[in-house]
């Protein structure tokens, strides 16, 4: 196909994408459900499972092999800009005695279901077609056990901002766990694809990459932002262009040693100086907060119409049909109990033991619990990598999907829960006292 012929075919599919996702997304959104899980959604039903069943002609002239290339691109530009607004708004919440607490429930929220994967692959062995012919049983084992350790980072960001969690100590904290769990989950993916390639260049170079970028930020990306942001010379045309070149920049190296583009996209949110309040007179300079006002509107602009377009991509690769499979229906269900179970088991037992008060840790386990969009992204690297089967992956897309679709429905319980023990736990008024008795 000519440039021209898949720019127009790119238009298509883009206004296709957007409009079937957001009428997903108002049809969830009266069941509870953010619109994020909409989109996940929707990127399911135009794919073969729904789409390709009704009409593969239409499915395939919607989207021809030559465009996926295209799609996922976008996708991950979307995904970006989405992620450098969730390290945005968590700098806003930091607050000091977070780390060790976010530590201790992440190391469980890993280990756990890393080791349960693990299990459920060897239980599995030879019993579903979750082996890849010519990979060992160890890199599949290992590969399932890294995306159920996996939590949905930028999903769990948008389900916490939609329902304006983030100024909560369980929403901040659960922010913090899912920001440790994904970097620990990409470095083990790395150290996976090491195993599979029988090198140990591709884990070494995460790691010690890594580290470096984190020393970049700190002693300097950080302290050069902080000082030329504010200098009232500097317009908000400017301040978005440095913006984007450093989320670009960002997500180019850390894809590049391995750890994925999202993490870089966050890493510049985190390091971004906070806003100040704005100036009351007019005569003077521009205040900073004005001048970084145009970064905001544009990142959310381009993560609303361009998530889509990643969502849509992974559906092109989920075949639900493969369920019909009464042995590979069997494993979802297993392979969901267990996800469900150790994960949000497991953060649970972390936030307890760190002292959490009240429901604090059962919302934590829920909310981590979630694995949609990061899970998806790890199930494209393992099919492009040779490591994931059709049946395997179509199976982890329905746990990614589950557990996800799981977490506000549990949330509003915990809600009620609780609202009806605060209820319970007012006195009565003497006289409504003396009547009730």
């Amino acid at each position: 196909m000519s440039a021209a012929d898949l720019t127009t075919r790119f238009f298509l599919a883009a206004a296709v994408i957007l409009i079937v996702c957001k009428l997903v997304s108002m049809l969830v959104g009266r069941a509870g459900q953010p619109p994020v899980v909409g989109e996940m959604i929707a990127g399911v039903l135009l794919g073969p499972s729904l789409l390709g069943e009704i009409s593969p002609r239409i499915e395939t002239d919607l989207f021809p092999k030559a465009l996926l290339p295209i799609v996922y691109v976008t996708g991950q530009l979307g995904l970006v800009a989405l992620m450098f607004q969730a390290g945005r708004e968590l700098r806003g919440y930091l607050r000091p005695g977070i780390g060790a607490t976010a530590s201790l429930i992440s190391g469980l929220g890993v280990t756990v279901p890393f080791a349960a994967g693990i299990g459920l692959a060897f239980a599995a062995d030879g019993r579903v077609a979750i082996f890849m012919p010519g990979v060992h049983v160890w890199v599949s084992a290992t590969f399932i056990g890294v995306t159920l350790a996996i939590t949905a980072f930028p999903m769990l960001a948008r389900i916490i901002m939609e329902r304006r969690l983030s100024g909560t100590r369980f929403g901040l904290l659960a922010l913090a766990c899912g920001g440790i769990d994904d970097m620990a989950a990409w470095i083990m993916l790395a150290g996976v694809l090491s195993l599979a390639s029988a090198k140990l260049w591709p884990f070494t170079k995460a790691l010690v990459g890594a580290v470096l970028f984190a020393a970049i930020l700190i002693f300097v990306i950080r302290p050069l932002l902080d000082r030329y942001l504010r200098r009232p010379d500097t317009s908000p045309q400017t301040v978005l262009l440095i913006t984007m070149t450093l989320v670009l920049a960002a997500a180019w190296y850390t894809t590049d040693i391995g750890l994925y583009a999202v993490f870089g996209a966050f890493s510049i949110g985190l390091v971004m100086p906070p806003e100040p309040a704005a100036s009351a007179s007019s005569g003077s300079p521009m205040p900073a907060s004005a001048r970084t006002d145009l970064v905001g509107p544009a990142m959310d602009g381009i993560s609303r119409m361009l998530v889509p377009m990643f969502f849509t991509y992974s559906g092109l690769n989920t075949r639900f049909a493969l369920l019909t499979n009464p042995r590979v229906l069997l494993f979802s269900a297993v392979a969901i109990t267990v996800a469900v179970l150790a994960k949000g088991g497991a953060c649970w037992l972390g936030a307890r033991l760190a002292g959490e008060p009240g429901s604090v840790p059962a919302r934590i386990g829920i909310l981590m619990n979630a694995r949609g969009l990061m899970q998806l992204i790890a199930l494209n690297v393992g099919l492009q990598a040779g490591i994931a089967t059709d049946d395997l992956f179509t199976s982890l897309v329905l746990v990614a999907l589950t557990t996800t679709v799981m977490t506000s429905p549990l949330l509003s319980w915990v809600d009620r829960r609780d609202a009806r023990g605060a209820a319970a736990s007012v006195p009565l008024a003497p006289g409504l006292d003396a009547a009730a008795g």
